[in-house]
């Protein structure tokens, strides 16, 4: 129950009107009936507009934002959710599909060493609290917001904190998503390869004699023609892509410890561009191998269909086997792909932010920005959009890149040329290492 008290500027009089605060007893919103009220106590109630439901304040942000508001382990209220809007409502219009088909959670109270925790947002490879992965091998985005979202508090110099930006921030440039995405990707071509060392095995057992009918033995002939001369250099390219990326999380720890000068960045690029190049002509490749086993599962059948003689003993099982693990081989293989190209373009944001730190001087500004680099970064990306002259005036190439650029890097791999880099700029001593660039 709220209670909230006006003074009529004609008189004495205190008007007072009371409801039931929205969202806390579902979708239902009690009000006093007017015509109980004073007539000083109709007209304000008259004049106010009626107040909203939770579920259509959810249908205004999904419609608007794509945005779901799901409860956790705690409920959204009406007030709340109403407080999810107007922070939408700031996020810059460039940004609004990195906050498409994000799930936002209403949690309980949550601390930490650092004290009561606002909101924490992180991808999902599968979605196990959704019950299911909606978007089968694209990132799912998540933000949770806890008790302390809702306190008012200052965010930097009387600004009122807006944690919805801050966790986009996040969205932006995910600590964790560099270091799951290596995992996944890691994973992926260990699966791959286990899979490529089983054809091998299938490919030597079945060998084709005179038992066979002649079709039967150039269909066979013509598989082992295939797999020694094409579909086995699987495991040579996917190794070069692991090494490819292995460099990529080389230059990814060089920057962690030392910083970055514009050569090592530019360095770092070409080596983006390889892994990015890479993966493009094996995904090629694989695409035409993929057919190719399609026709030949199409032949298999065919054989069958015309009932040709397999006299060798269990040679159309271990024809069907071979296929079976070949046409998962290469169905596979894309998700590798994908998992690549979703960790070299998440390495990209927070590498980048680290040069422009050290190479223009920024500092955190902010308490909170001194925790990590990850948490300056959103903590920056936040002012940017609450005052981005205030930014401009702390660091003038922060807002060259947060705000006149829009943060030109998506949060996927492009071509990377001298364009992404800032103009030039006199670059001092280097800079300690602090906590906020470990």
């Amino acid at each position: 129950m709220f209670h909230e008290t006006a003074r009529d500027p004609r008189s004495d009089r205190a008007l007072r009107a009371q409801a039931v605060l929205p969202g806390t007893a579902g979708d239902e919103v009690k009000v006093l009936d007017p015509a109980a009220l004073g007539g000083e106590d109709r007209v304000l109630a008259g004049a106010l507009p009626p107040a909203r439901g939770i579920t259509e304040i959810k249908a205004d942000v999904a419609e608007r934002y794509g945005v779901t508001l799901n409860d956790g382990d705690g409920r959204w209220t009406a007030v709340e959710a109403t407080r999810i809007l107007e922070q939408l409502a700031c996020v810059p219009e460039w940004d609004l599909g990195v906050l498409r088909d994000c799930w936002m959670y209403r949690e309980g109270d949550l601390s930490s060493p650092l004290g009561r925790v606002e909101a924490n947002s992180h991808y999902k490879w599968n979605d196990a609290k959704d019950g299911k992965n909606v978007y089968g091998y694209t990132d799912v985005k998540h933000i949770h917001f806890y008790d302390a979202a809702f306190d008012k508090r200052v965010f930097f110099e009387a600004r009122e904190n807006f944690p919805l930006l801050h966790e986009l921030g996040h969205l932006r440039a995910e600590a964790t998503l560099v270091r799951g995405n290596r995992r996944a990707f890691l994973d992926g071509v260990d699966r791959v390869l286990a899979l490529h060392g089983e054809a091998v095995a299938q490919a030597d057992r079945f060998v084709p004699t005179d038992a066979d009918a002649p079709k039967v033995r150039e269909f066979v002939l013509r598989l082992h023609g295939r797999w020694t001369s094409d579909y086995a250099r699987l495991r040579e390219h996917l190794e070069s892509l692991r090494r490819d990326f292995d460099d990529l999380w080389a230059y990814t720890d060089v920057f962690e410890r030392y910083g970055v000068s514009r050569d090592e960045m530019a360095g770092w690029g070409r080596v983006v561009n390889g892994a990015r190049n890479a993966c493009e002509d094996l995904g090629g490749w694989a695409y035409g191998v993929g057919k190719e086993i399609d026709e030949e599962i199409k032949a298999y059948g065919d054989l069958l269909l015309a009932k040709a003689t397999f006299g060798t003993p269990g040679l159309r099982a271990q024809c069907l086997g071979f296929l079976k693990v070949c046409d998962m081989l290469f169905a596979e293989t894309p998700k590798v792909l994908r998992q690549a190209l979703a960790y070299g373009g998440s390495a990209r944001y927070l590498e980048y932010f680290q040069w422009v730190v050290r190479a223009s001087g920024f500092n955190p500004f902010t308490e909170y920005s001194k925790v990590s680099r990850a948490e300056w970064f959103a903590e920056t990306y936040e002012l940017a959009v609450l005052d981005p002259g205030e930014l401009a005036r702390l660091s003038g190439p922060m807002a060259e890149w947060f705000v006149t650029r829009r943060l030109a890097f998506p949060l996927h791999l492009h071509p990377y040329t001298a364009d992404d880099l800032l103009p030039p700029l006199t670059r001092g001593p280097a800079l300690p290492r602090s906590d906020a660039t470990r």
